[in-house]
């Protein structure tokens, strides 16, 4: 076989379909420390699993650990990676960016375009194409937890300006995007890795701030939509999280939002997920309401066998898992995973560090009483 050949999809057996759903975690530096670690993450691309979200360790450990699975594996595999603000938001190394908020600081969105073109350039260098970001969410609650500097503020059209250039910006290197956190997660008092929290707004309310920056991501022509783990009632999100809930998925994202591309949850490691649900149960409700991937689920064995036995049980899902395959098999495409002489971006590493110097300065802002400045030495 052709390992940069296109995949049929009508040919995987329902075990590969349930393994091609899920992206489970891959730590680079315990690949390559670890022989049990190393021959469970084979044994998922022998299962069929297509996708990995990669962490931990230096840019050439994960170069290699992607290059090694790559040939291992019997067709081509897509790794994406949360750099919201760089290689070094997960590795060891790489070029560290201004944060979201501090970028939207600048008052100018072409930083979000340039940085966002420079943090997928190194991305691509080393194997990643498809990064999970920008995030989406507007930072409307000072009392939030998990979003603040990783919004590029509070007002929903401000919001949408950088949403836009950061798209515009990645997809001048084919590398997918992914807007997050769906339907929006900067106006809750909870993180969502330590339980449910709760978006207890009317639709009015979420159409005036929160879906905003996601319709002009959409519209950019956004890769992916991740969907947080949020409880959201007026939209049907009550008794289950946005990330399971069909209302929210199809009903919505899908149907009113008319986004076509990928939609994965948020990753199912987390506390609102695990202390309600069992990783075969929530990846089993994420392939029901809607998702064409799950994200980490703790058990990635779990989750294939209980995602598998649903497929064999409901013909309905089964195809809708074929159709989700096909959207994940259309998006390697895009990015160019399976051309194998695709190029590999020059890394311009001077003109890096300056740009996140100058956006950095740019988002500097003086508060209080400009008269203690410049501080004066004391002498001892």
């Amino acid at each position: 076989m052709n390992k940069n050949a296109l995949y049929e999809i009508s040919e995987l057996s329902f075990r590969e379909l349930a393994a091609s759903f899920i992206a489970p975690k891959l730590s680079a530096d315990r690949y390559l420390e670890d022989e049990t670690y190393r021959d469970f993450i084979l044994e998922l691309i022998e299962e069929g699993t297509k996708c990995f979200c990669v962490f931990g360790g230096s840019k050439n450990d994960v170069s290699g650990v992607i290059k090694e699975l790559r040939a291992e594996a019997k067709t081509p595999l897509i790794f994406a990676a949360d750099f919201e603000n760089g290689l070094t938001m997960r590795l060891e190394d790489g070029i560290s960016y201004p944060h979201a908020m501090a970028i939207g600081q600048t008052e100018n969105p072409k930083y979000a375009g340039e940085i966002a073109s420079a943090i997928v350039a190194e991305a691509k260098s080393i194997g990643i194409d498809w990064i999970l970001a920008p995030v989406c969410d507007v930072n409307s609650n000072p009392d939030n937890p998990i979003i603040n500097v990783r919004s590029f503020g509070e007002d929903p059209h401000y919001v949408s300006t950088f949403v836009r250039e950061f798209i515009a910006g990645a997809h001048k290197e084919r590398v997918l995007t992914c807007a997050k956190h769906y339907p929006g997660h900067g106006d809750v008092a909870v993180d969502s890795h330590v339980d449910l929290p709760l978006l207890d707004k009317n639709e009015e309310e979420l159409e005036l701030i929160e879906f905003k920056p996601f319709r002009a991501a959409i519209e950019s022509g956004v890769g992916s939509v991740m969907v947080g783990h949020i409880s959201v009632p007026s939209i049907g999100a009550k008794e289950i999280p946005a990330s399971l809930c069909k209302s929210v998925i199809t009903d919505r994202l899908r149907n009113v939002e008319k986004f076509d591309g990928l939609i994965i949850t948020d990753a199912l490691d987390m506390k609102a997920i695990t202390k309600r649900f069992s990783s075969g149960e929530a990846v089993v409700k994420a392939a029901e309401a809607g998702a064409d991937m799950a994200l980490m689920p703790v058990s990635p064995l779990e989750a294939i066998d209980a995602l598998e036995k649903a497929l064999e049980k409901n013909p309905k899902l089964a195809e809708k898992a074929r159709r989700s395959a096909r959207k994940t098999r259309d998006a390697m495409e895009w990015a160019g995973v399976f051309d194998a002489k695709k190029r590999v971006p020059n890394i311009d590493r001077e003109r890096f560090e300056k740009l996140a110097l100058e956006a950095a300065f740019k988002a500097l802002r003086l508060e209080g009483d400009e008269t203690l400045l410049p501080l004066k030495e004391e002498k001892a």
